[in-house]
């Protein structure tokens, strides 16, 4: 009988640029081995119980990210103590692997659930409570409700600090008011508890330490599977099969020096009525475990259909691998040189535009929720200065190294599985979420990207997304445009302001822009009813009791905004929080704006613009290699309309 079902867990990463060059010399020992290892076995899930990273360096996210897309198998990931500030770095790295969104939440407390078995991630090492692990009731809650709606699934909670030492281990509870946690979990009820933080692998039961009435559940400690710093222990990792209701946990011992594993312990526990209780051990020291013999009739145990307490496995067996993996992870340990390469314009540091480079680099591929688009075009934004100074790299969610370009037009190369609206060879257009347009290829998720406007070429459609779908967001989301109603928008002649004078007047409304002198004719071009000079003229001379405000300029501009707009009217501003008093002492409203993918907008605005309702104004084409040049010039904020790279001739069909 084949095992058809496993899953694994694997916490403390460590990865520590201090051990680079040490590790680089054993990688080859220690990574590949573990991932041939995790390959064979054919998991179900991965599950990281934290610390992939030493004190939160942001080329050590760009490691861990590459390790862990390099496990070709579902995951859950919770941080751990070293991953801090997890507020930020640990945010950005997620961010980033959007696959991973159906498991991991905006406070990186994963999730997974499948027709057998329930993970739940729990952050323990929440902002920078370092190696005091807390769990609060809101986590509980969350916990409980997910669990409540799979009532007979094997339920288990992944961890970084765990909720009981291992043996051996001095010292007091890590997960501070553990045992009122305990209780908590009694009333689920999880199955087993999985954790990192310490380098020991071991099992034991709740029974031990929790005298809680009607609750017995497992807590298996990870240990370190690839580190260049063993702190006295060996690197290792436990497999657990689950096949209800008796789960198996066997302790794997990998060597820096071996190309694979050995087997090291084995126990098995049988749960009768409520309680856990120990039905053999057996220890193994120093058998080789050869990887490719792993899946035979032996391994797996027969068939079950038992409900106990809450367990139903009604396939074969589960395999979960524990592990814990201080390590430094070279992008090019695992597999990066062996990946087509592609063109792309990198900073490797924040700054000027002088540290933009064009290199060459991996090429993407895309996971199962994502397409590789063949770039022909990337728009250039007033933002991407402000992206590559690094100034709000937390608030954005960027990291090093940084491809720019969050305006792309290009061709569909090829899909992920579960990818259904989009077509190799479609051409498309739209706004990847974290960039990475200027670039021969880039990955998206569908809701980023939409068929691209059949009347324009490709480089005039890389000049719409980002700005089209600002203005977009701040006219028709935000302050409900409607016909007869009048809007002054700051900035018309530029990147956002050209498209919002455009839709707001497909939307019927009365438009006030301004410019400078040189851009007065493109205003009227544009559709506006009135072009004011801001050189020459007072905008609050000209706009009065207006029904709308849109603001991409700040500071004074915005201050002398408030007096023009109309009592329950709306101010509009996309570089700064409007002034709360200042609100209230003219009786409007306010709102910050800030733009995201949205598919359905995009085909919305392609209607528009195929209708002849909207034009994209490009003001100028450069190739890829003058790409320092073009955000020289984005740094100007003078630029009208848009500059676009060029990235890859245009079709000829």
């Amino acid at each position: 009988m084949r095992c058809e079902r496993s899953s694994r867990e694997k916490s403390d990463a460590h990865l520590n640029s201090s051990f680079r060059s040490a590790f680089w010399t054993r990688a080859s020992a220690i990574i590949r081995p573990l991932l041939d290892f995790i390959t064979v076995t054919k998991p179900d899930l991965v599950a990281v119980s934290g610390d992939l990273t030493q004190r939160a360096r942001t080329r050590q996210f760009l490691e861990a990210r590459n390790f862990l897309d390099a496990i070709p198998f579902p995951k859950v990931v919770v941080p751990g103590n070293h991953d801090v500030p997890l507020r930020n770095v640990f945010a950005r790295l997620f961010r980033k692997l959007d696959r991973f969104r159906r498991w991991i939440s905006d406070d990186l407390e994963p999730f997974y659930v499948d027709d057998e078995i329930a993970v739940s991630g729990i952050n323990t090492a929440r902002a920078l409570t370092g190696k005091n692990g807390r769990i609060n009731r809101r986590q509980l809650q969350k916990l409980r409700a997910r669990f409540a709606t799979v009532p007979g699934h094997v339920k288990i909670v992944v961890t970084h600090h765990p909720f009981d030492l291992p043996p051996g281990v001095v010292g007091d509870r890590v997960v501070l008011r553990a045992e009122s946690a305990m209780k908590t979990l009694a009333q689920v009820p999880v199955d087993m508890l999985l954790a990192g933080h310490f380098h020991v692998a071991s099992t034991t039961r709740t029974t031990t330490r929790y005298k809680i009435e009607n609750f017995s559940a497992l807590i298996v400690a990870s240990g370190t599977a690839i580190s260049t710093r063993e702190r006295g222990q060996p690197n290792s990792l436990n497999v657990i099969e689950i096949n209800a209701p008796t789960i198996t946990i066997t302790q794997h011992r990998w060597e820096a020096t071996r190309r694979g594993c050995e087997p090291f312990s084995t126990e098995r526990f049988t749960r009768s009525s409520i309680a856990w209780t120990r039905a053999s051990r057996r220890i193994t020291r120093a058998t080789a475990c050869d990887t490719s013999k792993r899946h035979n009739s032996n391994s797996c145990a027969r068939q079950f259909h038992t409900n106990v307490t809450g367990m139903r496995v009604p396939t074969p067996i589960l395999q979960l691998l524990s592990l814990t993996v201080p390590a430094v992870l070279s992008v090019s340990a695992i597999g990066a040189d062996e990946k087509p390469m592609m063109r792309a314009v990198v900073a490797h540091e924040y700054g000027a535009p002088e540290v933009l480079k064009l290199e060459q680099v991996p090429r993407p591929e895309p996971k199962e929720d994502e397409a590789l688009v063949r770039v022909i075009a990337s728009g250039v934004n007033p933002a991407d200065p402000l992206t590559l100074s690094g100034k709000y790299a937390k608030e954005f969610g960027t990291h090093l190294p940084l491809i720019p370009g969050y305006d792309i037009a290009g061709i569909v190369e090829k899909t992920g599985a579960n990818v259904t609206k989009l077509k190799t060879g479609e051409a498309v257009y739209g706004y990847p979420t974290f960039g990475g347009g200027w670039a021969d290829y880039v990955t998206v998720k569908e809701w980023e990207v939409a068929g691209k406007p059949a009347s324009l070429k490709f480089v005039e459609a890389a000049a719409v997304p980002m700005g089209a779908l600002t203005a977009w967001q701040a006219l028709v989301d935000v302050a409900k445009l409607q016909p007869g109603q009048t809007i002054l928008i700051h900035g018309g002649s530029g990147g956002v302001g050209s498209f919002a004078v455009q839709i707001a007047k497909a939307r019927g409304a009365r438009v006030i822009a301004t410019a400078s002198t040189a851009n007065q004719d493109l205003l009227k071009q544009l559709g506006a009813d009135v072009a004011v000079d801001y050189t020459k003229t007072r905008f609050e001379d000209v706009a009065k009791g207006v029904d709308a405000v849109l603001d991409p300029v700040g500071r004074e501009t915005l201050a002398r905004s408030y007096g023009v707009v109309k009592k329950g009217g709306i101010v509009m501003s996309l570089v700064a929080l409007p002034d709360r008093a200042e609100l209230k002492k003219s009786g409007v409203r306010g709102a910050a704006i800030s733009v995201h993918p949205d598919a359905e907008d995009l085909a919305e605005i392609a209607q528009l613009i195929d209708a002849g309702k909207i034009k994209p104004i490009v003001t100028q084409v450069l190739p890829m290699s003058d790409a320092v040049t073009a955000q020289q010039q984005a740094t100007t904020h003078h630029t009208r309309g848009k500059i676009v790279l060029r990235i890859a001739d245009e079709p000829k069909s």
